[in-house]
């Protein structure tokens, strides 16, 4: 059975249609995300006051997905080894 509006497959969970309009990991405008980083929650200080003074902070920054397929225009052309490169940019990926 095909919704002919969506042109999807559903879904079926416990006996209930349920059709899976996202695509996980896609977007279809991601210049209209607004990334801008909402306000510390009240505990925040709490919890940085129990951290050591100058104790090192390390960040990890991936992707979920790290493919050429994936990730299209991410990688230069040319590229032969995908996760080889993408190594080099980020320091984290998500398995």
């Amino acid at each position: 059975m095909i919704d002919l509006l969506t042109k999807e497959k559903p879904i079926f969970i416990n006996r209930f249609q349920i059709y899976s309009f996202m695509k996980f990991g896609k977007v279809d405008h991601p210049e209209n995300i607004d990334f801008t980083m909402p306000p510390d929650h009240p505990d925040t200080p709490v919890v940085l006051s129990k951290t050591k003074m100058g104790a090192e902070t390390k960040i990890y920054v991936g992707c979920a997905k790290w493919n050429r397929q994936d990730l299209k225009n991410f990688y230069p052309r040319g590229t032969k080894d995908e996760l080889e490169y993408y190594s080099s940019q980020f320091n984290s990926i998500e398995l």
